[in-house]
């Protein structure tokens, strides 16, 4: 019976340590609209020294986790590689709920220049020329020299994400 009592109190002390040592998470995004049209996957990503979970919102605002080791952790929000945050540096304490509100941007910075080509530096639109996006290719070497000597378009990078800029001016050399 000694026996029988000693291991069940070993076995309560054994569970109320583990458990102790382990504390919950929740977040809500906060957006600049309720109806963000891209708010259709978000991947929310947790990582600390004890933690790498990965957790899939289908057009929820909120998200919640239990059981995560005590542990300083980053959050890396993620809308299919359109708009990227994190935050570092968020403490997991054993035995309580650590609550966090996030802003995540719903538009594009860019968005507002799309149908103006007026640089925000200079106020000016006679340098400001198109950005094109994919991979540059010349007819001939004459074609490509013509092009460098004075460009019709800004070649940018061949990924394409939901927030790209549209204009570059060649004056101040900034994308807008």
């Amino acid at each position: 019976m000694q026996m029988k009592t000693l291991i069940f109190t070993l076995f309560v002390f054994v569970y109320g340590c583990v458990s102790a040592q382990t504390g919950s998470f929740t977040c809500k995004l906060i957006f600049d609209s309720p109806d963000d049209p891209n708010l259709n996957e978000l991947t929310i990503e947790l990582k600390g020294t004890s933690i790498a979970r990965f957790i899939l919102l289908e057009k929820k605002t909120e998200f919640s986790t239990n059981n995560l080791q005590s542990d300083t952790i980053s959050i890396h929000i993620s809308d299919l590689g359109c708009r990227d945050t994190v935050i570092s540096n968020v403490v997991v304490k054993s035995g309580e709920t650590t609550m966090l509100e996030v802003h995540f941007p719903s538009t594009c910075e860019y968005d507002k220049s799309v149908n103006d080509k007026t640089c925000p530096v200079c106020g000016k639109k006679d340098k400001s020329i198109p950005v094109e996006y994919g991979l540059l290719i010349h007819k001939n070497k004459r074609a490509q020299r013509k092009f460098e000597k004075n460009p019709t378009f800004y070649a940018a990078a061949c990924e394409i994400t939901c927030c790209n800029p549209h204009w570059y001016c060649k004056r101040d050399k900034k994308s807008f």
